[in-house]
């Protein structure tokens, strides 16, 4: 067995930087996607940039494939999931299985679990009418057809005058396995509503949200800037419901102002859900074949906080959304972190 075999369990963002840090500090990395190509949900957003860009770091995604792909240290394995996992002493054996049935194994001297997440499932949430409305998407639809179609206008070609944001559909909610933020929504909204604005100066977009929260450097301001300069709505307060206008063919929605205190109701030609992020659904097995601990929240746990991403697993690591909810820039900057560890592992 090479000396320095590492394996990297997951082709998004974090997996993608992991692989890309410890190849480059030397050591042969086996990067392991389940899917059929790397890039993760990432690898789906848009990119959000005006006349200046919006940081959001859909660009770094495309980097890092490209980046990994040749990379002379790294090997790239897609359409495998993990069969099982034992200790050899000095290292771990590794094994997998394909959609054929087909196993294939990898002996390595550390792993790095990169799996990323899950978005919530919109259509649990019966009162917003995903899926059976028109008019009604996810913030992941939203820049899916962006992307593809390559500007807001192209993705939906029919007259828009109203648009309206929902945050935290999926996230803080009553439901003790939802009760978390999301940490992504605020500042995908704010980003979202003023790429919108660039394309429609004359449309009114409205933001319905709890609270806002601060996660990204220069969110407070702007967010104001938006208010100020672009004319974007916030609205204190959760919508309650949605429903279709049969005649006018718009959604309508019913929002109770905490400020007045009586339910309210506004029509909408497009309405977009913010949607929380949810452990993987491979995390409870992967957890239970690598024998690793989730938090309460049923995200992989860092054991140690003053050591990023070492887990109760000598050996074993977890990188970026796997661990909890957080956006690209986050899960790059964690994930980067985490390889330190690695490789200092390895030393010792």
């Amino acid at each position: 067995m090479g000396k320095d075999n590492v394996l990297v369990l997951g082709g998004g963002i974090a997996g993608l930087t992991s692989a890309l840090e410890l190849a480059e500090s030397g050591s042969q990395v086996f990067l392991i996607e389940k899917e059929a190509e790397v890039g993760g949900y990432a690898g789906k957003y848009c990119c959000k940039a005006q006349e200046d860009c919006q940081k959001c770091g859909a660009c770094f995604v495309a980097q890092a494939i490209d980046d990994v792909n040749n990379h002379p240290n790294i090997s790239v394995f897609c359409g495998l999931k993990i069969n099982s996992f034992q200790s050899t002493g000095d290292g771990f054996k590794v094994n997998f299985v394909n959609d054929r049935g087909e196993k294939s194994g990898f002996d390595v001297n550390a792993v790095v679990v990169a799996t990323g997440f899950k978005p919530f499932d919109a259509t649990e949430r019966q009162e917003y009418g995903y899926k059976v409305y028109d008019g009604i998407y996810t913030a992941l639809d939203l820049d899916e057809k962006v992307r593809e179609k390559g500007s807001f206008t192209y993705a939906f070609p029919k007259p828009v005058e109203r648009i309206a944001f929902i945050q935290c559909v999926g996230s803080r909610s009553d439901n003790p396995q939802q009760d978390y933020c999301c940490r992504v929504g605020c500042m995908y909204a704010v980003r979202m509503a003023s790429m919108i604005r660039e394309e429609l100066p004359e449309a009114a977009i409205d933001i319905y949200y709890m609270d806002l929260q601060n996660f990204g450097k220069g969110f407070m301001e702007y967010k104001n800037d938006c208010i100020t300069d672009k004319n974007i709505n916030f609205i204190l307060g959760r919508p309650a419901k949605t429903y279709f206008h049969p005649i006018s063919k718009k959604v309508i929605l019913k929002h109770e102002s905490p400020a007045e205190g009586e339910p309210q109701e506004h029509e909408y030609d497009l309405v977009f859900l913010s949607i929380g992020s949810q452990p993987g659904e491979d995390t409870g097995s992967i957890a239970e074949i690598l024998n690793l601990q989730l938090t309460e929240d049923s995200f992989f746990m860092n054991e140690d906080s003053l050591n990023p991403g070492v887990t109760s697993q000598k050996g074993v690591f977890v990188a970026g959304a796997c661990t909890g909810p957080r956006d690209i820039a986050a899960s790059m900057q964690q994930a980067k972190s985490v390889s330190l560890s690695v490789i200092d592992y390895l030393k010792k």
